[in-house]
């Protein structure tokens, strides 16, 4: 059986908590994590799409771990057509468990 979308998601997320406790600090950024970023906040970061992901979503839990700042310096011309930058810019804040 192949795997799916959510296993490939939580194998991306493994390995950026790995590597950011192996190397005391986070990694830098990959082409890998953006794709892994848009595919996983898909449904609310595309343009037209009304809302934010639930804190507790996959999107979420992702955004948390990655280097958001980075990953927004990795957006292409065609990404930047397709999806949301203010969403997209926005998520770290929107994501944070902080009260």
């Amino acid at each position: 059986m192949a795997p799916g979308k959510g296993t490939l998601l939580l194998l991306a997320f493994a390995v950026v908590v790995c590597l950011g406790s192996v190397s005391g600090t986070a990694a830098a950024c990959t082409n890998t994590q953006k794709d892994s970023l848009l595919v996983s906040c898909n449904g609310s970061i595309k343009k037209g799409k009304i809302g934010y992901p639930s804190k507790n979503s996959p999107c979420c839990k992702y955004v948390r771990v990655i280097d958001m700042g980075c990953i927004f310096g990795l957006l292409t011309d065609k990404d930047k057509k397709q999806y949301n930058e203010y969403k997209i810019r926005n998520l770290r804040k929107h994501c944070s468990l902080a009260p």
